[in-house]
């Protein structure tokens, strides 16, 4: 009996197997979760930016600007309301404001619109010298001017309908700017006629 023990106490006990923790991928599973959660909240704050920017921004800047539009032609409507005989009355007031000039001063061309007209046609090809304003007609000199730009002028006045006709007197040549003939400085006196204050051509 004792032998039998004891050669049952040689042999080996029957421990458990040692099991192994892996603390490792707890927290790699940890971070992952973690960076998972921070990606979706990025997500949402990207998805909400885009919301706020990109969709309700333009619904309200879409919302104003129609507002301002619909505001703008009420003004117009209230506006062509008010002046609809404005027509008239501007007929009788140049009917009875005028009373005062006589028959010539009346077709005198407004000098506002004189000076307009230099500006737009003169003023942005030659240098005016000298200017005279005498009823109807403008005379004025320029200097060092080429042939060509004194050309355009008098093609984009006569082209006017405010202006009967021009004509130009070529005083001389200063010096020659380059070979050609159109380029050659000149001083000219231009003579422009204007159609009289509603009148016609």
């Amino acid at each position: 009996m004792l032998k039998q023990i004891g050669k049952k106490g040689k042999g080996k006990a029957g421990y458990p197997n040692k099991q192994y923790i892996n603390i490792l991928d707890g927290m790699k599973s940890d971070e992952n979760r973690t960076l998972e959660i921070l990606f979706f909240i990025v997500f949402l704050i990207a998805l909400a930016a885009f919301t706020k920017f990109g969709v309700i921004d333009k619904i309200a800047q879409m919302s104003a600007a129609e507002a301002a539009y619909n505001d703008m032609q009420r003004q117009i409507t209230e506006l062509k309301e008010q002046n609809a005989d404005y027509e008239e009355v501007k007929k009788d007031y140049s009917h009875y404001g005028m009373g005062y000039l006589d028959d010539s001063e009346i077709l005198l061309v407004d000098r506002e619109d004189v000076l307009d007209l230099l500006d737009k046609y003169v003023l942005k090809n030659a240098d005016i010298k000298t200017l005279n304003v005498t009823d109807n007609t403008v005379t004025l000199t320029v200097e060092k001017t080429r042939l060509n730009a004194i050309s355009s002028i008098v093609k984009e006045l006569e082209a006017d309908p405010d202006v009967a006709f021009v004509t130009v007197n070529v005083a001389g040549t200063d010096r020659d700017v380059n070979t050609g003939s159109g380029n050659k400085q000149v001083t000219a006196t231009m003579y422009i006629e204007l159609v009289p204050n509603g009148g016609e051509q």
